[in-house]
């Protein structure tokens, strides 16, 4: 199985972006931008998985080798600093200034702290990355469906949540049998006895919490989201996301995240359950 490369957005001095660079490897893809205000840009016009950030810089490296660090003035920046519309890791030294800088930062959206000097030995490092691209709705999936997966022998439960977390590495449904090491059908029959719905459509289910998360965080057209994501083309993504959702992509992402979650993980399933159908109701209602 191979591990889908993940797109990540830098920020950062020179120093810094070496050991997010070291860390990541050539297993995901880095894009580091000058400034803080190209972080916009880079976001409205491309798809991202995560950003690793330092706000106490009004400046960073230029991706070309070329040292062009700045530091803002006493470390804090001169406004509040928006974080840009994904899952954003910010990387900070243990000083000061850099804590200043950090209480700058406009409240809300998904992000983790890494402490320079502390927590950012490579492979710690490249862990935190990776878990926070993770939508959040994928996460809110699992623990909804936590009672079917426990049901499950442990191999088969930990391929179902690597599925969800990588669901572009599972090309084939026969890749889950693999992962847990058990025959196709004994991964169909314990599906079933779990109460999970068949692992096509688990997929599908895991793969449109990624939609989701492309979808709601920018504004990105379409298109630009159905190729970043693996579809043919925008049309492909249109049909996959109705025959999972029952909704346009436009009003998939108009919708809260629980609600998405709820319905996903009603998806999940091989039946809904009570709660989540009557909330689903709601939803479906809600959003005619």
């Amino acid at each position: 199985m191979t591990i889908v490369q993940l797109h990540v957005l830098a920020c950062l001095p020179d120093r810094a972006l070496t050991t997010v660079r070291t860390a990541l490897g050539t297993r995901h893809a880095l894009v580091a931008v000058d400034r803080w205000d190209d972080l916009a840009h880079r976001t409205s016009t491309q798809v991202y998985d995560v950003a690793v950030l330092d706000p106490a810089i009004e400046s960073a490296a230029s991706g070309n080798g070329n040292s062009r660090t700045i530091p803002s003035t006493g470390g804090l920046p001169h406004r509040a600093l928006s974080l840009p519309p994904l899952p954003v890791v910010l990387y900070v030294p243990v000083t000061a200034a850099a804590l200043r800088a950090l209480n700058s930062i406009e409240r809300g959206g998904e992000h983790a702290l890494i402490l320079a000097g502390h927590d950012d030995e490579p492979s710690r490092m490249r862990e935190t990355i990776e878990f926070a691209a993770r939508p959040i709705v994928t996460m809110q999936v699992l623990r909804r469906i936590e009672p079917q997966l426990r049901l499950l022998p442990a191999p088969l439960a930990r391929g179902v949540r690597l599925m969800f977390a990588q669901p572009d590495a599972f090309k084939c449904i026969e890749t889950l049998a693999e992962v847990a090491g058990l025959p196709r059908r004994t991964t169909d029959r314990l599906l079933a006895g779990s109460g999970l719905a068949p692992a096509n459509r688990l997929r599908g289910v895991a793969k449109m919490c990624m939609v989701y998360r492309a979808l709601s965080r920018s504004g990105l057209h379409g298109e630009i989201v159905a190729e970043r994501l693996g579809y043919s083309s925008d049309r492909a993504l249109h049909r996959h996301v109705e025959r999972v959702t029952a909704y346009s992509p436009a009003r998939l992402r108009r919708l809260p995240r629980m609600e998405v979650a709820v319905l996903l993980a009603n998806r999940a399933r091989r039946v809904s359950q009570p709660d989540d159908m009557a909330d689903e109701e709601s939803l479906i209602r809600d959003s005619a």
